[in-house]
């Protein structure tokens, strides 16, 4: 019999159990990364191109040529798409990051053919209508208008421009202009240039039969389907900007935004996991000190957080908030002095350990289910690491000194190396 008087057991994370992930390739040459779970008949598919804001020409392009897969083929029409996924009860999600391109599917197992013939249609045979693209440009148009109406919007891209520089992937912005001159023939270059299975690895998730290995060599595993790789990929040097403190007047905000960051790394560098456990230590959660301190203490505002932004080629610590006018010059000085209080004081060992348990678990949470750990795949794709990453961030997270965090702190929390950006009045 089940005692439900006694709760279970608490215990500590010793070891993160990444299932082995089998790679085989279709009749092309593809890769195909497979993490196999038969516990339901339901299926996630992944198509992870190499083509993202990285390789795009201008501004607008990555993110409209993957958009506008939807919107029309040769043999179907934006309904007909629409109308197939629903009734198939399939889900497509379309997204475009620095570096890749996805397109992601989840399908019941009995329904994997029918949805993967929409998707080949789509990623196969896209016309790109005109009308169409209209109404996709408008809709992100008026996005961008009313994105320059929010002062966090302004804080975060004056920040990346100040950590890359404009003519930086990670910091150009589009302008009112790329709107003028973005076109149809632009995304359709680019999608015949990128979007092939020369450019392409997949991830599937879930009940992966014999069947479902056949269905995806018999839509995407031709040669009709092959290009070769571009040679030689596009490299860009970040140009820092070399003033600190930056604002932008919105002389109507209600409240200012305020962004302080530095230069980060990238998840290769060998201070990474320490570096996300300081940041977790200062603005990682809700029990941090910067929470604690401007939001519970000084009531300056309502959310505060910190964190590391780290991408393949670059990265950035930054903090941000938003809070009333008045506030904006104490709040800065407030956020200085609490990393200088972590680079003159140990952390408590209480405190330490609230931070521990917190990252424990939100890493707990991060693999529940086998879609989950899909995604924690691909981001190790993206990242070009291995599954060894997951085990040792647990084990900084377990392991780490108050001495080696207060060590990290006195190198990365130095005042002069941090950008000071406000928006607002």
């Amino acid at each position: 019999m089940l005692d439900r008087t006694t709760p279970p057991a608490i215990r500590p994370i010793s070891k993160i159990l990444f299932p082995e992930v089998e790679t085989i390739t279709l009749s092309n040459g593809m890769p195909v990364h497979l993490i196999r779970d038969n516990t339901d008949d339901v299926l996630r598919v992944d198509f992870m191109f190499g083509s993202g804001v990285w390789h795009q020409p201008q501004p607008l392009v990555a993110n409209l040529s993957l958009e506008m897969l939807q919107e029309g083929t040769r043999s179907l029409s934006s309904a007909q798409i629409a109308e197939k996924m629903d009734f198939y009860g399939s889900w497509l999600q379309l997204t475009a990051s620095y570096h890749y391109s996805y397109v992601t599917v989840y399908s019941l197992g009995k329904y994997l053919s029918e949805t993967l013939d929409v998707l080949q249609s789509m990623l196969k045979e896209s016309t790109f209508p005109e009308e169409q693209f209209n109404v996709q440009l408008n809709k992100r148009r008026q996005q961008y208008l009313l994105d320059l109406q929010k002062v966090q919007y302004l804080a975060s891209r004056k920040f990346s421009e100040c950590i890359y520089g404009t003519n930086h992937p990670y910091g150009k912005s589009a302008s009112e202009k790329d709107f003028d001159t973005i076109s149809t023939t632009l995304i359709s270059d680019f999608h015949r240039q990128h979007i092939h299975a020369g450019n392409c690895r997949l991830i599937v998730a879930g009940n992966i039969t014999d069947k479902v290995l056949a269905e995806l060599d018999n839509k995407f595993g031709g040669k009709d389907w092959w290009k070769e790789p571009l040679a030689q990929q596009p490299t860009f040097t970040p140009t820092p900007a070399q003033e600190k403190n930056h604002h932008i007047t919105k002389a109507d905000g209600v409240q200012s935004a305020v962004r302080i960051g530095r230069q980060g790394i990238t998840r290769k560098h060998p201070d990474y996991h320490g570096i996300k456990v300081l940041c977790t230590v200062l603005g990682g959660y809700f029990g941090s000190r910067l929470m604690s301190s401007i939001r519970e203490e000084k009531g300056y505002t309502y959310g505060i957080g910190a964190g590391l932004a780290s991408l393949p080629e670059g990265g950035s610590l930054n903090i941000s908030t938003q809070t009333a006018n008045e506030y904006v010059q104490p709040l800065i000085k407030e956020v200085f002095k609490e990393m200088e209080k972590l680079c003159r004081e140990p952390i408590p060992a209480e405190e330490m350990e609230m931070a521990r348990n917190f990252m424990l678990g939100d890493m707990a949470r991060s693999f529940d289910g086998t879609f989950s750990l899909a995604d924690g795949y691909i981001s190790l794709l993206a990242n070009d690491l291995t599954p060894a990453f997951y085990q040792e961030q647990l084990e900084t997270i377990k392991n780490i000194s108050t001495a080696e965090l207060q060590k990290l702190a006195r190198q990365y929390f130095t005042p002069e190396d941090f950008y000071v950006i406000t928006a607002g009045k």
